[in-house]
Formats: C-alpha cells, structure tokens, sequence
C-alpha cells in the first residue's frame, strides 16, 4: 500500500501544472500520433458524459479522487485523465497483468492495434463481440465517472463479454491469418496474448481491463 501511496502522490505532482483543455478549434489531423488520438477521442464522444456538477476552485486530489471512485462520491469532471490513471492504479492493485505480447511499447502512430483487429475480424471473431480499439481503449469505464480525451485511453470487457467472445473466438483460424501477416512473429504474439486473455477471463470468471497511453 506504501507504493500506491507514492504512486498517488507522483500522479498529483505530474498533473500539478496541467489543466484539460478542448479547443474546438483545432484541425483534426489523420495520421500519426495526434491522428491516432484525435481518433480515438471521436469513439468516446460516444461515450455517457458524466452528469455530476461543474466543479470549480483546487482539482481533486489523487487520493480524493481513489475515495470518491470506490465510495460512489462526486467526482471533478475536470479530472478525466487525471482520475484515469488513478483508476488504473485501483485496477493494477485488485487484479494481475497479464502479457501484452507486441503490443507492449506500441506506437500510437504505427497503427498496430487497428491491424491486430482486422486479423481478429477475418480469424471470424466478430467486432461487435471484441475489438481491442473500442473494447479496451475507446470504452471508458463501466462507471459513470468523468471520460477523458487525452491519455490514457482505457477500456474493459465483463466476464461475460469475454466469455461470449471466447466461445466465437477460433484460435487455429487466428493463427492461420496471424501467419499469413506481413510481420508474422509480432502478429502471433499479439493475436496469442489476445486469445489468452479470453480464455483467463472465461476459466477464471475474470473481467479485463485495457490502458493504453
């Protein structure tokens, strides 16, 4: 607990000279970095806004953002990215990392993580049951707590979506298109790593968190 308590605090001191901003003003780029955010920032557009009241005055601490997560109490909806990663660390402390194959280190701006969903849709797993872009970076939390658009993205899947997936997902099939990838090891390690997750999730009744940044 002494280390979530320096993580908390290290998260204060990171966010001390920051303030959200949304300039509507802003060109949307295509490509690259900003591309990739500015993408996944129109998937949560989609998302429930947070209807708690505007807040004004000193942001929320970390800590009093951890006590209002886990108490149901008003959250600052300036705080999005903020209260993600303290979200984050409330999940890192309740459950267990699992391998992340070649999407760990992943560049925003290489695209990765739209090719390993299009070998999930042609391996037969359809995108309405699993995708890791809107599944576990562009859906927020299962909770109505303020969203984000900057990092990190997050997202998550209940123990009975993954199953649901698990039971469409076919791994031969997978490994098949992985193999046929253009960059084949980094396809399987990825494509490997995401039908471990489904099928942790499923054998262990399990719920997956996703955080990307």
């Amino acid at each position: 607990m002494a280390q979530r308590k320096d993580d908390l605090a290290g998260n204060d001191e990171f966010f001390a000279d920051m303030e959200d901003e949304d300039d509507e003003d802003w060109e949307e780029p295509k490509t690259g970095c900003l591309g990739f955010l500015f993408r996944m920032a129109g998937k949560r557009r989609n998302l429930p806004t947070y209807d708690g009241p505007a807040s004004t005055g000193p942001y929320q601490t970390s800590e009093e953002l951890l006590h209002g997560l886990i108490f149901g109490e008003t959250l600052d909806s300036r705080c999005g990215s903020k209260l993600a990663y303290v979200f984050e660390m409330l999940v890192a402390h309740l459950g267990t990392r699992e391998d992340v194959g070649s999407l760990e280190s992943m560049r925003s701006s290489s695209g990765w993580t739209g090719e390993v969903d299009k070998m999930l849709k042609k391996s037969g797993l359809p995108e309405n049951l699993f995708s890791i872009e809107s599944r576990l970076m562009g859906r927020g939390a299962p909770h109505n707590v303020p969203v984000s658009h900057d990092f990190p993205y997050y997202g998550y899947l209940l123990q009975s979506e993954a199953a649901a997936a698990h039971a469409a997902l076919n791994p031969a099939r997978l490994t098949e298109v992985a193999q046929a990838h253009q960059y084949a090891d980094v396809a399987v390690a990825a494509t490997d790593a995401v039908a471990a997750w489904l099928t942790k999730c499923t054998q262990e009744n399990r719920d997956l968190f996703g955080f990307y940044y």
